[in-house]
């Protein structure tokens, strides 16, 4: 912290201060954030197969929230 202000950095090294705190590009929704989670087919949910989105290395993100910032 300098100067006693929280700051946040963006992926691109730009500083964003003050109203970001509290903000979470991460979240999507709810069920958005299901879907990643339980995959795009409602008959698969309840099956024990692997039926998740993505590769657990990136997640998707709120590019409006993110722009706003």
């Amino acid at each position: 912290m300098e100067g006693g202000r929280r700051r946040l950095r963006r992926a691109d090294n730009s500083v964003v201060a003050g109203k970001a705190w509290g903000v979470n590009i991460y979240d999507i929704g709810w069920k958005e954030n299901w879907r990643q989670v339980m995959g795009a087919d409602p008959r698969q949910w309840f099956l024990p197969i692997d039926t998740s989105l993505g590769d657990g290395f990136s997640f998707p993100i709120d590019w409006k929230t993110y722009h706003d910032l």
